[in-house]
């Protein structure tokens, strides 16, 4: 049986064995790799989680899926029908490693979330999510439910993104980047969301993209990184 899929992680179990945790067409499963340790072709996919590949399993009666072999794929040769956009896994992985310089296992959890949002919710908006996700988990919370500047709850009508939330209309000035209140809405609505209503979220494409972009220019400043789409 083949699998198209990423490696999210492999937990060791006995001095060579272990299990695998994958994303595939299938969705998030366990496969049990015996003596995988002692294959040295395969050390530096284990190394280096998120890793494509194709994966030969067996699957036996009581439906547990046991390792046969991995065979490491080019990204474009992917199966498109398996999941509804092959580049946000590395977009994901890009963003993860190079603001933290390693794979963190309490992200982990944060990722299967989204593996969850697959074939549900446009790209985009995943992307401008867990950008703000990221910036949570780099200590970066935006203020959404107020004025950043003055407190105030009353005439919120655009945001600074480097000032880390929103602005009523007495405190904008003129170095503030205007936004249509649509923006300012969606800007409110990203960072309120869950991954489990983050679906009802129905933006245009046009708005997705100036949040995007804000994101990616604030995370490039403020963390001197660019992230790569």
């Amino acid at each position: 049986m083949e699998l198209d899929g990423y490696l999210l992680k492999f937990t060791q179990y006995h001095d060579f064995s272990g299990y695998l945790t994958a994303y595939t067409s299938e969705g998030l499963i366990s496969i049990f790799a015996k003596d995988l340790l002692k294959r040295e072709e395969y050390q530096k996919y284990l190394a280096s989680p998120l890793t494509l590949f194709k994966i030969h399993v067996s699957l036996s009666k009581m439906n547990t899926y046991s390792l046969l072999a991995l065979e490491e794929m080019v990204p474009l040769d992917f199966n498109m029908n398996a999941l509804s956009d092959l580049n946000l896994i590395n977009f994901l992985k890009n963003a993860l490693v190079t603001l933290t310089n390693e794979i963190d296992p309490d992200f982990f959890a944060v990722l299967k979330d989204f593996l969850m949002l697959f074939n549900r919710i446009d790209p985009l908006l995943q992307k401008c999510y867990f950008l703000i996700i990221l910036c949570r988990y780099q200590g970066y919370n935006f203020v959404v439910d107020e004025c950043i500047r003055c407190h105030s709850h009353q005439n919120i009508n655009n945001y600074n993104i480097y000032d880390g939330g929103l602005l009523c209309l007495n405190c904008v000035g003129i170095k503030d980047r205007p936004h249509s209140i649509e923006v300012v809405k969606l800007f409110r609505a990203l960072n309120r969301a869950t991954t489990e209503n983050l679906d009802r979220i129905l933006p245009s494409k046009e708005n997705l993209t100036i949040i995007y972009d804000d994101l990616k220019g604030m995370i490039k400043e403020s963390f001197n990184v660019l992230l790569d789409d």
